[in-house]
């Protein structure tokens, strides 16, 4: 038993013996770093910074969560409460030296009250801020007076000019912020101006209006409500349409002017353009003739031979309609050949693929933003059908759109933005300018959110947009620039947040290996 304890007591000797040293070590920093956190807190500023001073000399490297003794850890900042200090003491460029060393170990709690004294260093610096682009101000009158007066597009216009003019005053006067606002404004525009051409039966106006509020505002339930009921009155016409034809080829010419009346009712501007009043009042003459399908149950080879005729001229206009861009009238005229032959198989294979293009583009349109994996595929699909009438239409930008979109919500920290949620917005915006290649443009975006949300996704992805810019510059000083840029923001998302990650579906390894190293 005795030989137990005595060996006991020499384990823990030897134990302590081996520690000491480092637990002295520690105590050189620990204990006056310390004393200068409790000096700086009851105001004794210059004490704080002897105690201060003399940590920093001991242990220069600050980190959280850094080992004292045994398993006790605690934060050490040095810097930050250096940089408060000097500050209070009006020794400001001291203050701004220590300040630049804490920037990149600031956590949340400590951001505020470092953005006062920062703010404070600035003015006292430089009390005098450089005058701002004159031009700049200018436009900047205009753009606000082109807001007031409700003129919104306008001012879309001028706010993206403002930005290319100078990104730095467009981030500090935060007129991200206030172009976003003007887009919300359009859309509502269009919404309002869309309603009322409906009203007016101009269907096609209102749709166009419908389609460039869903660009800019990606959907909105009313938008997709209102292009739903006119894209029923589009399927309703030219079913009506169809059958129509189809009962004029029968005889069936009561029947056929109730329907064409329907068409008239439902689709007036179509009506109008496929020319259909001229059809509807020959049609009216017939039926108040009386006029019947012979009993023999067919027309007379004679008419049958006429109406073949007639189809293959039908399928040459939709073919040259095709080539000239107008692909609706298109599908008229294959509707009309169709109707007059059903034995016409490029006029069924025209209307098939109308048929199936415009379902697919609409299936489209009405997933939109709170779908976008089915609209993804369904443009895919209809480009697949029909690629020259897809190109036509200008449907590669919204593909794009809806790709680059899908790609940033699979991005850690890129959730959609809510209402109001400025730096949840400039990070998306930012993102969908990287995956365009607009590497500057995602930087004028992302830098102005980054310095006033200390938020990881932020600083991360403004590092990969210099880090991308610093591996195409053509000068070798460019290229250091902009990398020293890549890192500070790579080393300012890991103190935001020390396990974050970048996203490799859409960071090249080389930048990867960039921001990996910022991290040691």
């Amino acid at each position: 038993m005795a030989l137990t304890v005595r060996l006991a007591i020499a384990i823990v000797a030897c134990t302590l013996a081996v520690a000491a040293p480092g637990y002295g070590q520690n105590r050189k920093w620990s204990d006056p770093y310390q004393k200068g956190v409790k000096a700086f807190e009851a105001g004794k500023f210059g004490e704080a910074i002897d105690q201060l001073e003399k940590a920093v000399a001991a242990e220069p490297k600050a980190e959280a969560n850094k080992l004292e003794e045994g398993v006790h850890r605690i934060d050490y900042f040095p810097y930050y409460y250096l940089g408060l200090a000097y500050s209070e003491l009006e020794q400001f460029d001291k203050a701004q030296l220590n300040l630049n060393k804490a920037r990149a170990t600031l956590n949340r709690r400590q951001q505020a009250r470092f953005d006062v004294a920062d703010a404070r260093i600035k003015v006292a610096l430089d009390p005098k801020p450089a005058p701002r682009n004159a031009a700049f101000d200018s436009a900047l009158r205009e753009t606000e007076a082109l807001v007031t007066g409700k003129q919104f597009d306008a001012a879309i216009k001028k706010f993206d000019q403002l930005r290319t003019m100078d990104a730095g005053e467009y981030g500090k006067a935060g007129l991200a912020a206030r172009r976003e606002s003007a887009v919300k404004g359009l859309s509502a525009q269009l919404l309002d101006e869309a309603r009322a051409s409906i009203q007016a039966s101009r269907f096609k106006d209102a749709l166009t209006k419908l389609q460039r509020a869903e660009e800019l505002q990606p959907g909105q339930r009313p938008v997709s409500e209102l292009v739903a009921e006119l894209t029923k009155r589009d399927d309703d016409y030219q079913r009506l349409k169809t059958g129509a034809q189809a009962d004029f080829t029968a005889r069936n010419y009561e029947s056929a002017r109730g329907k064409l009346q329907q068409a008239q009712s439902v689709q007036p501007e179509l009506f109008a353009s496929d020319n259909l009043a001229a059809r509807l009042t020959d049609v009216t003459k017939l039926a108040e003739k009386g006029t019947a399908t012979p009993a023999g149950g067919g027309a007379p080879s004679t008419t049958a031979a006429a109406a073949a005729t007639n189809s293959r001229t039908l399928v040459d206009e939709a073919r040259a309609l095709r080539k000239q861009g107008k692909y609706p009238e298109a599908a008229t005229a294959y509707a009309k050949a169709a109707a007059a032959d059903a034995n016409n198989r490029d006029a069924i294979a025209g209307v098939d693929q109308a048929t199936k293009y415009q379902r697919l583009r609409d299936q489209a349109m009405k997933s939109g933003a709170n779908d976008r994996v089915n609209a993804q595929k369904a443009l895919v699909d209809a480009r697949g059908v029909d690629a020259a009438r897809f190109d036509s239409e200008g449907l590669g930008k919204t593909l794009e759109s809806l790709s680059a979109s899908a790609e940033v919500a699979k991005i850690p920290g890129a959730a959609p933005a809510a209402a109001g949620d400025e730096s949840q917005l400039a990070l998306k915006n930012g993102l969908l300018a990287l995956l365009k290649g607009d590497a500057q443009g995602s930087i004028a975006i992302l830098e102005p959110a980054a310095s006033r949300a200390n938020a990881a996704p932020l600083h991360a992805y403004l590092g990969v947009a210099y880090a991308t810019r610093a591996l195409s510059a053509p000068k070798a000083d460019d290229r250091a620039s902009l990398r020293e840029k890549a890192v500070r923001a790579f080393k300012l998302a890991q103190a935001a947040e020390p396990a974050y990650q970048l996203s490799s579906r859409i960071v090249s390894p080389a930048i990867l290996s960039i921001y990996q190293s910022a991290r040691r």
